[in-house]
């Protein structure tokens, strides 16, 4: 994350090889526990599910949702998430 820069790095795909740079805006909506929060509320590292535009040839945040920490192998559904970098 770069605060400064108004900026998150998320890696995707198998072993998180595939980094995208979105921008975050005072639109983008940040949740954590399922409560609104700031980009400033979301830890490097942290597992997310980010949704974002093509705005100006800029990847822009309009979503970006914390999910709990992971549960013990088969104790639950996986779905598709992000990483944190900075």
């Amino acid at each position: 994350m770069d605060l400064t820069e108004g900026t998150v790095r998320v890696a995707t795909g198998w072993f998180g090889l595939l980094r995208r740079t979105l921008s975050v805006t005072s639109d983008t909506q940040v949740q954590v526990d399922s409560r609104q929060r700031t980009l400033m509320d979301v830890s490097e590292g942290a597992q997310v599910k980010a949704s974002y535009e093509m705005r100006d040839g800029k990847n822009v945040a309009t979503h970006i949702d914390v999910t709990p920490p992971a549960q013990r192998p088969g104790a639950g559904s996986q779905g598709s998430a992000a990483v944190v970098r900075s």
